[in-house]
């Protein structure tokens, strides 16, 4: 904010000097540049398509996501869901692990992949993987949602789908190709 200060009548012994003006104005300036905040960045939205392997292509970007120190969370959409998902990140890669844990586990704050298939339990965190087949509750505070799609016909008619309601709400979701990535 530029602040611009116009000599006042300085002889009026009624109204202060233009300078203690312009001092007074300028540290008011200060003031509300300190207190005011930026509007939140928009939410990133990626998806992944043409994926021959979801759970595989899904740890992959969870391990990379973890590489860059950010927090994770995983929304499925059933508990049998999460269970699966719970079993696949203990396996893979096979030379590690990816240290996950659900939402309500005691350890939940410490652990830096949180999965879980109720919303509600999910702290924001920085990156979203929806594993869902509908918009994920509150999926626009997050920093940034991945969404993964294979090559199933139902997935890529379901993810068209999130990709519309993406955009009718103002985002502008990305595409990756993995078909193209992979040859």
């Amino acid at each position: 904010m530029a602040i611009h200060c116009v000599m006042l009548l300085d002889n009026n012994p009624l109204l202060p000097s233009s300078h203690a003006l312009c001092l007074a104005v300028s540290q008011l300036s200060a003031i509300v540049n300190e207190t005011s905040t930026d509007p939140k960045p928009m939410t990133e939205i990626s998806f992944y398509f043409n994926v021959p392997n979801r759970e595989h292509a899904l740890c992959q970007l969870v391990s990379k996501a973890l590489a860059k120190h950010l927090s994770i969370n995983i929304l499925t959409s059933s508990q049998a869901a999460a269970s699966a998902l719970d079993g696949l990140l203990w396996e893979v890669p096979q030379t590690g692990f990816l240290p996950h844990c659900l939402a309500d586990d005691a350890i939940a704050a410490d652990t830096p992949i949180l999965l879980d298939y109720r919303p509600e339990l999910l702290p924001v965190r920085d990156v979203l993987f929806n594993w869902t087949n509908g918009l994920a509750p509150g999926f626009e505070r997050y920093q940034r949602v991945m969404e993964v799609v294979s090559l199933d016909d139902e997935a890529r008619t379901l993810a068209r789908e999130r990709w519309k309601a993406y955009v009718a709400q103002g985002f502008k979701p990305t595409s990756f190709d993995m078909m193209d990535r992979a040859g």
